[in-house]
Formats: structure tokens, C-alpha cells, sequence
């Protein structure tokens, strides 16, 4: 059994220890059996598992744990339940985690990527998956069989990219060091169109989102905490969205829209922060079992996290 696909089954029984900060009208354990399951997909920059968090139960519970080698650093799901998860230690590459007929099993989705490994992951409705290169300054998009469908490089613009966003019309990278955005058409080559950040505002950027609007969502990094909204289109910055330091958070390493509540969540090293579509503050969410709140994800299917914990749970070990 290879080392690092090692799943151990003590942490998962479910907890429901999120201490939720109420400031509006909601309740901590409100259920909406009328509307789908909502949940988010969490790893931690310096844990070595993948928790899901039911945002209709406030419930917490550790899916995954790798070995001591492996640090997730980005997650997604597709429809089918498939999980891809980027590491930053071990093989520093893309793993894919599945449901098969005999349980979960662990499979290599790409070779090694970047000095430090590939960091934010999407999965679109077409279960392509997009992959933050860190050091290669691109995102690629790959085909479920693995093959490499688009490459968005950003050697023009140069910085790392750890975050990206996908809309529409467009893959948006964000550039670490750069203060930065990188706006690529889906299968236009060459280089990208830049939107510079002004140092002032945003040294660095690091995490992207397309709001339901259409507007660019642009957070900031090493040690700024603001949320800028932006024209996807010109790069005009429209306003500040959200700062997170009023909550005592700095640096935005995700950010993810739930449409069934109108929410958005936005992911610092110190927790989780949940904010309305205009930008006013919810509440704080503490998530167990993570240190240092690296990606969080929207659960594509909540059904196949459910059998992925009962089979790990019943079998101790999975894999190899």
C-alpha cells in the first residue's frame, strides 16, 4: 500500500463543533429539508485531510485523512463524486479519489507540478478540471480522462498563481507578488490581458471568484484582507466587497458563492467568514479538524463524501 494514500478512520465520527457567531435571523442546526444539501469542501494549508462542512447542519466531519507527507492545498468535486485534491508535499501533484465497486480508491491525475506543487482547483459543470500551477505562473485545464485540454499561462505577467476564477467568458489568474490579474479567453493563445491592483489597495492578489453579477471578486494576499470587486471586462476596480480585517483575519486564500443561501465564504488562514450577496457580515465559522484554511470548495455530491467517510470508517484503510 503506498504511503501516502494511508486513510485512517479515528477522527471520522462526526462532531458538530462549529461555534457559529449569529448576527442576523439565522439559527445554528436549521435544517432546509425542502432545498438540496449545501456543502463545502475544506483543506488547511497545514493539515493532511479534506473535511466537509453541511452548512444546513453546522455540522463538521473529516472525509479523507493522508499520511504525514501529503498536504491538500486545493480541492474540487465532480458530478460523479470523484474528488481532486492538490498537494503541496509527497508527489506534489494531483490526486484523484473515487467510489469503485470494491471502495475508495487513490489515483495519480497528473505528475508533479511546480517547485511547491499546484495549489486552488475547480471542477466546471463539464467535470473539467482547472489546476493552480504556484511556480509555473499558468492554470491548466484537463479532461477527465486526464488529458491536458487548455493551458492559460501568465509568464507576461509573472508571480505565482495559487487562485483563479472561471466565468463565462473568461479564466481570470491572480498573480502573487504581481498585484495582479490575468484575464484569459477560454481558447484564445498568447498572452493574457492584465489588470493591475493598486499597491496602495493590493499589493498581491491571490484568490478570484466570478460573481453571480458577473463581476470579478479579487481577494488579497500576505497580509491584506480585502475583497475587491472588479469589471471583468476593463479591470476597473468598482469597490471594496469585503475587508476581513474587521474581523481580524488577514490574507484571502478562498472564495466560494452558495446560491441556495445567497452567500458568499471567504477563506483566511484564521477561519472562515460568511458574508450576503451585498457584502455584509454574517458570521465567523470555526472549522475543526483544520489548520490554516488552505481551499474550500462547493460539494458537487454530498452523497459520495457520505459513502467515501462510511467506507473508510468500516475499513480503517483504503487503497493499494
Amino acid at each position: 500500500m503506498n504511503r501516502w494514500i494511508l486513510v485512517v478512520c479515528l477522527g471520522l465520527t462526526v462532531f458538530a463543533i462549529v461555534h457559529w457567531r449569529k448576527t442576523g435571523s439565522k439559527t445554528a442546526g436549521t435544517t432546509r429539508a425542502d432545498e438540496a444539501r449545501k456543502v463545502l469542501l475544506i483543506v488547511g494549508f497545514n493539515s493532511d485531510n479534506i473535511v466537509s462542512y453541511d452548512l444546513d447542519t453546522n455540522v463538521t466531519r473529516e472525509v479523507i485523512r493522508f499520511d504525514e507527507i501529503t498536504k491538500p492545498r486545493g480541492i474540487g468535486q465532480t458530478s460523479n463524486g470523484d474528488l481532486y485534491v492538490a498537494t503541496r508535499q509527497g508527489k506534489k501533484n494531483v490526486i484523484r479519489i473515487g467510489l469503485t465497486g470494491e471502495g475508495v480508491e487513490f489515483t495519480d491525475f497528473t505528475d508533479p507540478i511546480g517547485r511547491y506543487g499546484p495549489a486552488q482547483v475547480h471542477v466546471d459543470v463539464e467535470d473539467r478540471v482547472y489546476v493552480a500551477g504556484d511556480t509555473t505562473h499558468a492554470v491548466s485545464r484537463y479532461l477527465p480522462d486526464g488529458t491536458l485540454d487548455q493551458l492559460f499561462q501568465g509568464k507576461s505577467i509573472g508571480g505565482n498563481v495559487c487562485g483563479f476564477a472561471v466565468g463565462d467568458d473568461a479564466v481570470f489568474t491572480a498573480h502573487l507578488f504581481r498585484g495582479a490579474i490575468g484575464r484569459h479567453g477560454h481558447d484564445e493563445e498568447g498572452p493574457p490581458a492584465r489588470f493591475q491592483m493598486d499597491p496602495e489597495v493590493m499589493k498581491n492578489t491571490y484568490s478570484a471568484l466570478v460573481a453571480p453579477n458577473g463581476n470579478l471578486l479579487v481577494g488579497g494576499g500576505r497580509g491584506c484582507a480585502k475583497v475587491l470587486e472588479l469589471n471583468p471586462e476593463t479591470g476597473e476596480v468598482l469597490g471594496v466587497f469585503a475587508d476581513l480585517a474587521e474581523q481580524g483575519l488577514g490574507g484571502v486564500s478562498a472564495m466560494v458563492h452558495v446560491a441556495g443561501l445567497q452567500a458568499y465564504f471567504f477563506a483566511a488562514p484564521g477561519g472562515l467568514l460568511e458574508y450576503t450577496s451585498e457584502g455584509v457580515f454574517v458570521g465567523r465559522h470555526e472549522i475543526g479538524f483544520i489548520d490554516r484554511v488552505a481551499a474550500i470548495g462547493l460539494a458537487r455530491n454530498p452523497q459520495a463524501l457520505d459513502r467515501m467517510a462510511a467506507i473508510v470508517s468500516a475499513k480503517g484503510t483504503v487503497g493499494g
